[in-house]
């Protein structure tokens, strides 16, 4: 399984906002004359809303880029956070599934490859003695007709 759990991501989301290099619209400068960066705020309360603060962070500025939320908004974008990130523990978990089956193939792969080279040993060594068998049948048919043959005569 995963060793990041559903729990420890929401957390970490929600303690950790994203900076959107470029946004729509004119540049907005902050107390330091550096141009505002935008984030993204996922902290409970402020789910998905969008501010401004200093890219040097330099200065303290800050300010809301978003006008506040209304709480079913907030629901709804929690609720997809939350599947968002039960969908990536499970692919995690799929994924290594995957790697797991593949590493059972390619055990299977080998042991038949192994049960094939005892296959074809047997086969070969009982050909010889087939053939062996063969060499001394067709010798006796062989001195039974000589033999036939001598005492006919």
């Amino acid at each position: 399984m995963s060793d990041m759990s559903v729990d420890s991501r929401r957390s970490w989301r929600r303690h950790t906002q994203f900076a959107i290099q470029n946004y729509a619209g004119d540049p907005i400068y902050c107390y330091c004359h550096a141009k505002a960066v935008m984030w993204v705020c996922w902290r409970e309360g402020n789910v998905g809303r969008r501010f401004l603060k200093c890219a040097k962070r330099k200065c303290k500025y800050f300010t809301w880029f978003d006008e506040e939320l209304c709480q079913r908004s907030v629901d709804v974008i929690q609720s997809l956070l939350d599947n968002e990130e039960k969908l990536q523990c499970e692919i995690i978990s799929i994924k290594e599934h995957v790697v797991s089956l593949q590493d059972v193939n390619v055990s299977n792969l080998i042991e038949l490859q192994h049960l094939s080279d005892k296959l074809d040993e047997a086969l070969l060594g009982k050909s010889s003695a087939f053939r062996k068998d063969i060499i001394v049948g067709v010798f006796c048919v062989f001195l039974y007709f000589l033999l036939l043959i001598l005492f006919c005569t």
